[in-house]
């Protein structure tokens, strides 16, 4: 039994149904209900509920998309789809059933002004830095906000963890692209085995928490399309990714029954060396609230490591409102610190 089966086996009251959404598997709840045994009417118009909105965002969605990809192109800025936004209507049967909170782009680094430009063009607004220029600089991403519309998180690297950034280039991601019409506009999406690296390392370095739906869009890719399990293993070798390719496998295998075959599994694991290990260990959850720091370490000059810790232990005021309400400074910095120290 799966884990929509299980969850839709419990499915006796509200709470349920908001753990369902909590997963993002509120919408394929709906949609599966008539495969599986009846359930209370009022859960099931609340799953209704949930598929219908799931439904207005994916629509406000591809319209999104419907502005922002030609506008970015004909400001001669390519762009790379990812997560929900490539997968909603090219992996699932209706876009509805894929929950999106943001729409995710993948540019490159020297297009981010223009698409900047672009994008605050178009009503959004992007989102405070800790000190100006430090996203370019030391991050890897930016939010922009327009009123009535989903978030567009603009990347220009597939990982966010600096000391991997060194080992996979963005460029071999793009190397890893191919055409597809989404919502009617033509975009760029990772080829499935470039897609699947990409979803198993967000799952499990970007994040602790094996939510649903992305342990979902790895077993719904699984039984789709077809990964290259050579070029896989380059990729698991040469990026130090096999330990989160193989925790991304067991989560989905543990939620869906489904994972990579055991032969190239036992591959991966006999490929993973020390020092593979102990970056995937300093990026776990036990160090999570060390990263800051290990960020800055892993900054290639001595320079710019002196540069990454002036904007993330002192960041702007501006920032601090916007992120954390009226919180100085110095509170925010004793906050940190006593989290640092407790951890």
């Amino acid at each position: 039994m799966d884990l929509l089966q299980r969850l839709l086996s419990t499915c006796r009251d509200t709470a349920a149904v908001a753990q369902l959404r909590a997963e993002g598997l509120a919408p394929l709840a709906f949609h599966s209900l008539s495969n599986l045994p009846p359930i209370d009417p009022a859960i099931r118009q609340l799953l209704a509920h949930e598929h219908r909105r799931s439904a207005r965002f994916g629509l406000s969605a591809l319209a999104d998309l419907q502005s922002l990809v030609p506008a970015l192109a004909a400001a001669h800025v390519p762009v790379l789809l990812m997560k929900g936004a490539a997968l909603a209507t090219r992996l699932y049967p209706a876009p509805s059933l894929r929950p999106m909170r943001d729409l995710d782009i993948l540019i490159h680094r020297e297009d981010v002004s223009t698409a900047h430009d672009v994008l605050t063009g178009l009503g959004y607004t992007a989102a405070p830095e800790r000190r100006p220029g430090a996203q370019l600089a030391f991050g890897t991403e930016r939010t922009y906000r327009r009123p009535g519309h989903l978030p567009v998180e603009l990347h220009w690297h597939i990982l966010n963890l600096t000391s991997y950034q060194h080992l996979a280039p963005a460029a071999w991601f793009w190397q890893q692209a191919e055409p597809v019409e989404i919502a009617g506009v033509s975009a760029l999406v990772l080829r499935p085995t470039a897609q699947f690296l990409h979803l198993a390392a967000h799952l499990s370095l970007h994040h602790f928490d094996t939510r649903g739906i992305w342990t979902y869009d790895i077993a719904l890719l699984l039984s789709t399309w077809q990964i290259e399990p050579h070029l896989l293993q380059y990729a698991a070798r040469q990026f130090a990714l096999g330990p989160a390719i193989l925790a991304a496998d067991a989560a989905t295998r543990e939620h869906w029954d489904i994972g990579i075959s055991p032969d190239l599994r036992q591959q991966l694991e006999a490929a993973v060396d020390w020092p593979a290990r102990w970056r995937w260990s300093l990026a776990g959850e036990r160090w999570q609230a060390l990263r800051p720091l290990w960020n800055i370490a892993a900054q290639p000059t001595l320079a710019q490591s002196f540069a990454a810790a002036r904007a993330t232990l002192l960041p702007t005021t501006e920032y601090l409102r916007a992120w954390h309400g009226d919180a100085s400074q110095l509170n925010r910095w004793l906050t940190k610190t006593r989290r640092l120290l407790l951890s």
